[in-house]
């Protein structure tokens, strides 16, 4: 059986800006192995927004 493992990076768009936090905050936001992945796909995901507008 596989778990759905959720994100531990937050991402929100306001005024056209990406605001990307990190969200782990029941272990104080430290990097896991997971976060380094997480926040690339963050950014990828803001970079093709910004491209598409």
């Amino acid at each position: 059986m596989s778990e759905e493992r959720r994100s531990t990076i937050r991402y929100e768009v306001a005024d056209r800006k990406a605001y990307l936090t990190l969200d782990r905050p029941d272990r104080l936001n430290a990097i896991d192995f997971h976060m380094p992945g997480d926040l690339a796909a963050a950014v990828k995901r803001a970079n093709a927004t910004r491209a598409s507008t």
